[in-house]
């Protein structure tokens, strides 16, 4: 008999002392007492242990939808704990998503004219970064254009950078709004999975035809897959 067996043994041998042993004083009875006891006790712990995983796994979603701000406009008190911690992280990296306003009907000429001038801003270190879009066929391409940049700002301050982009993209939104412009302090050691999220598949199969149709959309605007260089080398990542 295994350890599993012996320990619900003695749990049904315990629940099967006292009074209720005054109904089952045939031997063959209460071991057939003891053999449904034994079945309750194993049914109750796989029902124990599928809660255990349930709550694993929605503690893992729910912690995602947060991580990546899907959980801010129903939660907003997520998104400013977040932000609060970016701007406290003491660290030389930043990663800066920027969404300009579909409503302004920003060009791709626009963007590149404005890479331009982030690109010469000498508090960058080292840089990479990537034009997206969100369209997943051809009549959609280029729907959605946003950026992502990794970079290396030395000890530029937060809010300096948050000034720099606003005036390198003055014409493609409201630097105040995240929906915009967000800036997310990066500890050194968490640079692989942020270059990985920009330059390799996405982890979320659902985005993999955007990405497709990225590849088709930088051909078309002679784009290239990235900008700077790699902070790791990608066999590495």
């Amino acid at each position: 008999m295994d350890r599993i067996e012996e320990t619900l043994r003695s749990l049904a041998e315990l629940s099967a002392s006292g009074p209720t042993l005054k109904e089952y004083a045939d031997r063959g009875m209460r071991e057939e007492y003891i053999q449904k006891l034994m079945k309750d006790f194993d049914r109750q712990t796989d029902i124990q242990a599928l809660r255990d995983v349930i709550l694993q796994k929605k503690k893992s979603y729910f912690s995602a939808m947060i991580d990546t701000g899907i959980a801010d406009e129903r939660f907003p008190i997520f998104k400013e704990l977040r932000e609060f911690n970016d701007k406290n992280i003491k660290s030389d990296f930043v990663f800066v998503t920027l969404c300009p306003d579909p409503k302004l009907n920003v060009s791709i000429l626009d963007i590149l004219a404005s890479i331009k001038k982030i690109d010469k801003k000498t508090w960058i270190k080292k840089k990479l970064y990537v034009i997206e879009q969100r369209g997943e066929n051809l009549e959609e391409l280029g729907k959605g254009t946003h950026l992502h940049f990794l970079l290396e700002k030395g000890d530029y301050r937060f809010s300096h950078i948050k000034r720099e982009f606003g005036a390198a993209f003055v014409k493609m939104g409201d630097p105040s709004n995240p929906g915009f412009l967000d800036i997310k302090m990066v500890k050194e050691k968490d640079i692989p999975n942020w270059q990985n999220y920009i330059t390799a598949r996405k982890k979320d199969p659902s985005k993999w035809i955007k990405q497709d149709m990225d590849i088709i959309f930088r051909q078309r605007y002679n784009i290239p897959p990235y900008y700077g260089e790699l902070f790791q080398d990608v066999a590495a990542v």
